[in-house]
C-alpha cells in the first residue's frame, strides 16, 4: 500500500459498515475497551475505507466501533483511505496484520487468520510465487513450488512476529479443518488448545463430525478428545479404575529395587492378603 493517499478525520459512527469479519467481536473485551475510551477517549483510530460522499468500510477496529457505540459516539477518530487507492485484498490484508498482531486471538482464529493471510500474500506478490520475473509462467517443479511457499511464509513470519513453523502449523490445522468444523468450534474450549486442534484438523471431514457430536452434545457423550476419538473409531476408552492400574503398573516398573521394596513394604497388609488370596502363602 506504499504511496496510498491517507487523511484523518473524525466520521459519523454511523456511517461506518463493518462487514463480514473473520474474527467475531468479543463483548468482554468491548466492555473493557469502553470503560477504557470513557476515561482516556480513543487512543488509536479506526482504519476505514471512504467508499462514496456518506459510506465507510472498516478495515480495522471493530472492537473499538463497537465500543464507541456502546457508549454512544457519534463520531470518531479514523485513518482514512479513498477506495479508489486500495486493492481488496490490502483491505482484508490491514484487518488480518492487526487480528495477528493482537494477544487475545484464540489458537483457532490465529490459525484462520494466517491461512488468509498468506493466501492475501500470494495474490499481492506473484512474484514470490512464480519465482522472480516469471510472472506469467507455471512452477511445475515441486521444488520450486517448496521454495516459493517457503519464501512467501517467511515475509509473512517477518511481518507478524512469528516463527516459520508456527505459521505452518497453523495453515495446517486450518485447511485440515472441515467447513463444518470450522463454524462449531469457536465458543469451545477446543478452539484455544493448539494439539487438540492439530489432532482433530488431522481426521477426515466425517470423523470429524463424529468426534465433534460426542464432544460438543448435551449432555457430552465423552469427557475428552482421546475418549471421543475411540469412541469414533467404535472402541471403548479406559474406565477410570483401569487407567489408575495402568499408571501404577508403569511407575511401580519404573522403580529399583529399593523403591519397589519400599513400595511392598508401605502396602504390606494388603500385599500379604493378596498372595494369600492367590494362595501364593
Amino acid at each position: 500500500m506504499s504511496g496510498v493517499r491517507v487523511t484523518y478525520e473524525t466520521i459519523p459512527v454511523a456511517s461506518i459498515d463493518v462487514g463480514q469479519r473473520l474474527r467475531q467481536t468479543d463483548p468482554a473485551w468491548v466492555e473493557a475497551l469502553a470503560a477504557l475510551m470513557n476515561s482516556q477517549g480513543l487512543l488509536q483510530p479506526l482504519s476505514v475505507v471512504h467508499e462514496n460522499s456518506e459510506r465507510y468500510s472498516l478495515m480495522a477496529g471493530a472492537h473499538r466501533l463497537a465500543a464507541a457505540i456502546s457508549l454512544g459516539w457519534d463520531a470518531i477518530d479514523a485513518r482514512v483511505t479513498p477506495a479508489a487507492w486500495i486493492k481488496d485484498q490490502e483491505r482484508r490484508l490491514t484487518e488480518i496484520l492487526e487480528n495477528v498482531a493482537r494477544n487475545e486471538l484464540t489458537k483457532l482464529d490465529r490459525a484462520a487468520n494466517l491461512s488468509e493471510l498468506i493466501a492475501l500474500y500470494e495474490e499481492l506478490h506473484p512474484e514470490i510465487r512464480h519465482g522472480g520475473d516469471r510472472k506469467s509462467q507455471a512452477v511445475q517443479n515441486t521444488d520450486e513450488n517448496q521454495v516459493a511457499i517457503l519464501a512467501i511464509r517467511s515475509e509473512v513470519a517477518d511481518k507478524v512476529g512469528l516463527s516459520d513453523r508456527s505459521i505452518r502449523r497453523a495453515v495446517e490445522i486450518w485447511t485440515g479443518l472441515s467447513s463444518d468444523s470450522r463454524k462449531r468450534l469457536p465458543g469451545t474450549d477446543l478452539a484455544d488448545h493448539q494439539a487438540s486442534l492439530k489432532t482433530l484438523s488431522d481426521l477426515d471431514a466425517a470423523m470429524q463430525k463424529k468426534v465433534l457430536d460426542l464432544l460438543l452434545s448435551e449432555p457430552a457423550g465423552a469427557d475428552n478428545l482421546a475418549d471421543a476419538l475411540m469412541l469414533a473409531e467404535g472402541r471403548r476408552p479406559p474406565k477410570a479404575d483401569e487407567l489408575a492400574l495402568k499408571r501404577a503398573l508403569a511407575g511401580f516398573t519404573r522403580l529399583d529395587r529399593q523403591g519397589q521394596r519400599a513400595f511392598v513394604r508401605q502396602n504390606k497388609t494388603a500385599v500379604i492378603a493378596i498372595l494369600r488370596e492367590e494362595g501364593w502363602l
